[in-house]
């Protein structure tokens, strides 16, 4: 009897990894009062191939910045907060996501920004992600304290936050999206900006970086495809036997 060799198609791919930036955002042509409406969303640019967007934008309790090559918000005196948890709740924030195109994942790598505040700015800041959930206590990095941040800077170096933002925990890994808020708290005017800038030329200001990877699990909408491969497989595998017993 001959022996019969059936290959099935491979229904999953191996894990690919590609380059280490998935997404940026460059503020030097940015200017919210111009042109823009809330909440004041923004496009990713640079996208690493398999992702499949995202946006910057701010939250609903928060005014927009009014100067150039700066992307972020004023707090009005009448809804300043003092805490972490006041922040969350009045929706004080910069957002940022980045989504994978499908039957990729996202495996994160690290966080990098240029961040500053003025003068009557928020003093504290405070880093949160979807993964961890937004409430008081799951943030992955903060600055707390004018002191703390220097001249107002909350820069990923040593201005501000020491290094990038660590991603590579187990749970930053095969994510098909993922949401970040930079929230700001204890500022002392209305005119105070919190934000991202731009430190001259047109070099990203914010990145989320890390790799890309098949998943291991397919999505819904290929189920039809995989089950259609699996029958014309065991279609193909029962005339083989036929013709050979």
């Amino acid at each position: 009897m001959k022996k019969i060799i059936l290959l099935l198609p491979a229904l999953f791919l191996a894990a690919t990894s590609y380059s280490q930036l998935l997404i940026s955002w460059d503020v030097s042509t940015i200017e919210l009062d111009v042109g823009y409406l809330a909440p004041y969303s923004v496009a990713g640019a640079n996208l690493e191939e398999n992702v499949n967007g995202g946006d910057l934008s701010l939250g609903s309790g928060v005014n927009p910045t009014t100067s150039a090559a700066q992307y972020g918000f004023k707090i009005s005196t009448a809804n300043e907060q003092t805490t972490l948890a006041g922040a969350i709740t009045q929706n004080h924030y910069i957002q940022f996501t980045a989504l994978a195109q499908e039957g990729f994942v996202l495996n994160l790598s690290s966080l990098d920004f240029n961040g500053e505040t003025t003068a009557t700015g928020a003093d504290d800041i405070a880093v949160m992600t979807s993964v961890d959930g937004f409430t008081s206590g799951s943030q992955i990095a903060s600055l707390t304290g004018r002191s703390a941040v220097g001249s107002g800077d909350f820069d990923t170096d040593a201005s501000g936050f020491v290094s990038v933002i660590d991603l590579l925990a187990s749970k930053y890994q095969n994510l098909s999206s993922i949401t970040f808020r930079i929230y700001g708290w204890n500022s002392s005017g209305s005119s105070g900006s919190t934000y991202i800038r731009n430190l001259g030329g047109t070099n990203a200001d914010l990145t989320i970086n890390g790799t890309t990877a098949a998943s291991a699990v397919p999505e819904p909408s290929t189920y039809p495809l995989i089950f259609g491969a699996a029958t014309l497989s065991y279609v193909m595998y029962r005339r083989c036997t036929k013709r050979v017993s």
